[in-house]
């Protein structure tokens, strides 16, 4: 037995959110701290860009996983004022977290399984892939003037 159908839900962008302060450098990984959400590439990118990084979801890894990491509070640091959203799942069955950083043309660094299409606010990366996630963080970085 299989999956014998796939429905598409039917779903409304958000409006643009009005943030405080754009592009701000930290990284937001939507979560959960899981494998299969690109949590160990999440974590490797983090190290080496020294970015602070905002978790959204729950950890469901252990207590000493993000180690070596600064993490920010997500009620403080939105997704759509962040540097980049870095959402690195092997399959996403909660895309509607990207909808609003997407709609504000907030960078997003996801997979191909995300559900959202490629274009210059979306970059995509293999699962795991985390050199191909740094690129793309130092291509924004180099965009921006602050």
């Amino acid at each position: 037995m299989g999956l014998t159908q796939v429905e598409t839900i039917p779903y409304q962008l958000p409006t643009p959110a009005k943030t405080q302060a754009p592009n701000e450098k930290y990284l937001y990984f939507p979560g959960p701290t899981a494998a299969r959400k690109g949590a160990n590439a999440v974590r490797e990118v983090a190290r080496q860009t020294k970015l602070p990084l905002v978790i959204a979801g729950n950890n469901l890894e252990s207590p000493d996983f993000w180690n070596d990491i600064t993490i920010l509070d997500p009620k403080t640091h939105p997704a759509e004022s962040a540097l980049a959203v870095i959402a690195p799942s092997i399959y996403e069955d909660r895309p509607s977290r990207l909808l609003q950083p997407y709609c504000n043309k907030t960078p997003i660094i996801t997979t191909a399984n995300c559900g959202l299409p490629e274009s210059p606010h979306v970059l995509l990366a293999d699962f795991n892939e985390a050199e191909c996630m740094i690129s793309h963080i130092a291509k924004i970085l180099s965009s921006h003037v602050h």
